[in-house]
């Protein structure tokens, strides 16, 4: 009587044998192998022998049939060993049709399929407390013409089994790691039921991962391994009372604020938090959180609610661009007749409209400013400051986003703001010198500029500035001259501006050789400097 099996294993040693590979027989077939293929190094053009990567290695599992219906049930014990293995593993079925020649060989790759019905089947078995019975449960395995050998060779069958492996060995243990630990996780790595009180801990919930609160208190917890959706027996984590901490990583978002639809808008780098419960809570808790360094927008999609909350208080420091934008914003929600239209950005996602907010929506929680015994609504008074401020370091060549400012910085120094932008966006006609001069230089119509210096200083930094008006001298009397503006475009000059941090104290020395240098430029254009001492 013929033994079709140890046909199939003897023509599967030839075929490795006639191409250099090396079959290493399994003396017991318990381990759900046959032969341990061992393929011979690669050698390769210019690479040291020492830096060849390891050779292929694999096991394979040969099966004889004389039957055509391409299945085979195997034990779940020896597929689960096959898949487990640190190494590429296969099934040869080989038929023979009745004949004692191999009629067709096929090799099918125990990859992705094989191994998620294998975990998956194992699981269930465990779960109805046959873990330990595996060998008494098959999986049928399938295979067709896409598994067929161009022909019963060593080379086809060599050809075959490289085709998985296109890349290292290595590569391919690290792959195949990787669908062991992450088949079946897909919808997460355990099942925990918590048991919270208070007044609404859904809510509660909610909030926590949404970072506005820490933590929740809960009554009860018990928590299962889950893979493909099934509960292992026994919990791992059961415990009576306890702190619940979720801590949610929000996406990184621009969120931009615009008074029309094809306007450039206001831009804010923010944070967007959701949560993940909102697949399972009622409609009415699903909020969606956007965080800013100055504030926090809070939308209720299905309450139709919003709510602001502002991080800025009055003495903190914040870059003066984003501040003045805040403010930009209020003084746009209540002038404008549309509604401001709200869009978020990120690195995956197009800018999109998420909600349109009214004025009524920005109203209750405007932050308000107490002067005396009065009450204003802080915009009113601070963002036109705060512009100011803004032109003032575009013309000193200080990026605003570097400057830091408070509200109480801006208010303070109001007055030496306006006096300072007022200098600098001059209007040249509009300012006139009276001057006690006394000297053969000094004639009528002579041309002539008046320097001198201004300074301020905005939140973290102080500002110097040399300017200089030319106009023609006009005799109003003995020695008194009225420098008159000439009404040219270049009347009004701005010299470098000197920009320390208030932790600098300017020296004196610096500041002055700043001013020679910009008197000894004009006078080398031919102009007679007159320079003012402050």
């Amino acid at each position: 009587m013929r033994d079709i099996g140890l046909m199939g294993e003897s023509f599967f040693q030839v075929w490795c044998s006639s191409v250099g590979l090396i079959a290493n027989s399994s003396r017991i077939d318990k381990t759900g192998w046959d032969f341990f293929v061992e393929f011979p190094c690669k050698q390769k053009v210019g690479i040291p022998e020492d830096m060849l990567p390891a050779p292929i290695e694999c096991k394979i599992q040969v099966k004889s049939t004389d039957k055509r219906d391409r299945k085979l049930p195997i034990a779940v014990s020896n597929l689960n060993r096959l898949v487990k293995a640190q190494m590429p593993t296969f099934f040869c079925f080989i038929e023979f049709d009745n004949k004692d020649e191999p009629q067709a060989a096929y090799l099918v790759h125990v990859g992705k399929e094989i191994i998620e019905k294998t975990l998956k089947r194992i699981r269930e078995l465990e779960s109805q407390g046959n873990s330990n019975q595996l060998n008494k449960h098959k999986i049928t395995i399938h295979y067709c013409d896409n598994d067929r050998l161009a022909d019963t060779t060593g080379t086809s069958l060599k050809l075959a089994i490289e085709k998985y492996i296109p890349d290292t060995i290595e590569k391919y243990i690290e792959e195949k790691n990787k669908l062991l630990k992450t088949l079946g996780f897909e919808d997460g790595i355990a099942r925990c039921t918590i048991t919270v009180s208070g007044d609404d801990p859904i809510k509660d919930l909610v909030d926590m991962t949404l970072g506005l609160r820490k933590e929740v208190y809960m009554d009860k917890s018990i928590s299962y391994h889950s893979r493909f959706g099934i509960l292992s027996n026994n919990s791992f984590m059961n415990y009576e009372g306890g702190i619940l901490s979720i801590q949610t990583k929000p996406s990184q978002i621009k969120v931009k604020f615009k008074e029309y639809a094809f306007s450039s808008g206001i831009t804010f780098n923010a944070e967007m938090y959701t949560s993940p419960f909102f697949k399972f809570v009622p409609e009415e808790y699903i909020k969606l959180r956007i965080k800013s360094r100055l504030f926090d927008l809070l939308i209720e999609p299905f309450n139709k609610k919003i709510s602001w909350s502002f991080h800025t208080s009055y003495d903190e420091r914040s870059p003066l661009e984003e501040l003045r934008n805040l403010f930009k914003i209020f003084n746009i929600s209540q002038k404008s007749s549309s509604p401001l239209i709200v869009e978020i950005e990120s690195e995956d996602l197009p800018s999109s409209k998420i909600l349109e907010l009214q004025p009524e929506d920005f109203s209750p929680f405007l932050p308000k400013l107490i002067i005396g015994n009065e009450v204003y609504e802080c915009y009113k008074i601070i963002y036109p400051i705060a512009e100011i401020a803004v032109s003032i370091c575009q013309k000193s060549y200080l990026s605003e986003d570097t400057v830091l400012v408070s509200i109480e910085d801006l208010i303070r120094l109001s007055m030496s703001l306006d006096t300072f932008h007022q200098i600098l966006y001059a209007v040249p006609e509009t300012v006139q010198f009276e001057l006690t001069l006394e000297g053969e230089e000094y004639q009528q119509n002579t041309k002539a500029v008046c320097i001198f210096s201004t300074k301020t200083n905005i939140g973290n930094h102080n500002i110097s500035c040399f300017c200089g008006i030319v106009g023609y001298l006009t005799l109003i009397d003995q020695n008194q001259y009225r420098l008159i503006n000439d009404d040219v475009a270049d009347s009004m000059i701005i010299g470098e501006p000197l920009v320390l941090i208030e932790t600098e104290v300017i020296d004196q020395e610096i500041f002055n050789k700043k001013f020679d240098e910009f008197e000894t430029e004009l006078q080398k254009k031919g102009l007679l400097v007159l320079r003012l001492e402050s």
